[in-house]
């Protein structure tokens, strides 16, 4: 079976549930911090609108909530509505100091122009910072300067699971392959015992698709950004997650 489908997505949710662990939210984890059997599911919807509604209802059918990071340009309100009444969080995810080329005061002032405008819609608990090829630094460089808390925030899906993170739990398909073990069933390998642990997922939508001429348009535009990032990252370009 390819990976990356819509149905691979569903086995690797499934295979969860069978052993037992508990799926969170970004807010909810951070409300609750368990201490085992959890998952921690989050979402950058960096573009694929369809594919990130089509994510929450195979989330929702299996009665599994998990978090939304929408960008301004992707913060579409008749999607973003139907992903928040299934239960599923709904974050901002900000690329600010990109934005703003490095100007920290810049960044800060569109990131108090852009959270409001988003919670005009929906009360913003956590943040994620997007990453781009072609940032020299991450976007979340700017809370070396400010406090995102003093904005009413839980919390920053990097900085405030850095421990998680650094742990060995997180799990991203960026590059459209799991880092560390590549390949999906390579994961669902990892939920079952005896090598049962804690996880940390984060899933891009456009990544994952059925269909297959955009799975495989999807594959080859994806070897040629992970060829680009690779050539980047000699020229000390790191912000691509």
């Amino acid at each position: 079976m390819r990976d990356f489908t819509y149905t691979k997505y569903a086995e690797l949710l499934k295979t969860f549930l069978k052993n037992s662990y508990k799926i969170y939210t970004v807010e909810q984890y951070l409300k609750k911090k368990p201490k085992e059997n959890f998952v921690i599911l989050r979402h950058d919807v960096d573009r694929a609108l369809s594919n990130a509604l089509q994510l929450a209802k195979i989330e929702a059918s299996l009665g599994i909530k998990s978090t939304y990071y929408f960008r301004t340009s992707t913060f579409k309100l008749p999607i973003v509505k139907q992903i928040s009444e299934m239960g599923h969080e709904i974050g901002y995810h900000y690329e600010i100091l990109f934005k703003a080329k490095g100007d920290y005061k810049l960044a800060i002032k569109l990131f108090e122009e852009e959270l409001p405008n988003m919670r005009k819609h929906y009360p913003i608990k956590t943040i994620c910072a997007h990453g781009n090829i072609f940032m020299k630094g991450i976007n979340y460089d700017i809370w070396k300067k400010y406090d995102f808390k003093k904005y009413g925030l839980l919390g920053e899906a990097y900085l405030s699971l850095n421990k998680e993170i650094k742990s060995g739990i997180y799990f991203s398909d960026t590059g459209r392959q799991w880092n560390k073990v590549k390949t999906t069933d390579n994961l669902i390998r990892l939920i079952s015992p005896p090598n049962k642990q804690n996880f940390y997922i984060l899933a891009h939508p456009d990544k994952w698709n059925n269909n297959l001429f955009s799975w495989g348009k999807m594959l080859i535009l994806q070897k040629i950004k992970n060829f680009v990032k690779e050539i980047l990252k000699n020229f000390g370009f790191a912000g691509g997650r």
